[in-house]
């Protein structure tokens, strides 16, 4: 399983553990995060998060302000959300 862990400033969901608590150290978020798909790329923002799982989809999380989350508003998500 490819695994994918966050950690530092949880600001606006950007960590995407459903909270928006700091973590100064890894934390692995679950594949249930990702509808049980196996993560395959990961990239990261000052802000926000987007990975890609085998089956081509794209999940994104943190600071949706200026619509860069791609989720068709301003919102920010504290876990990941599928894009499409």
């Amino acid at each position: 399983h490819a695994q994918v862990f966050t950690w530092g400033l949880g600001l606006e969901g950007r960590l995407g553990h459903f909270d928006s608590q700091n973590q100064h150290a890894p934390m692995q978020l679950s594949t249930e995060a990702f509808g049980g798909a196996k993560a395959i790329l990961a990239a990261g923002g000052g802000s926000h998060t987007a990975v890609v799982t085998l089956d081509g989809a794209l999940w994104v999380w943190g600071d949706g302000c200026w619509g860069k989350l791609g989720l068709g508003d301003l919102d920010s998500r504290q876990s990941p959300e599928r894009v499409g």
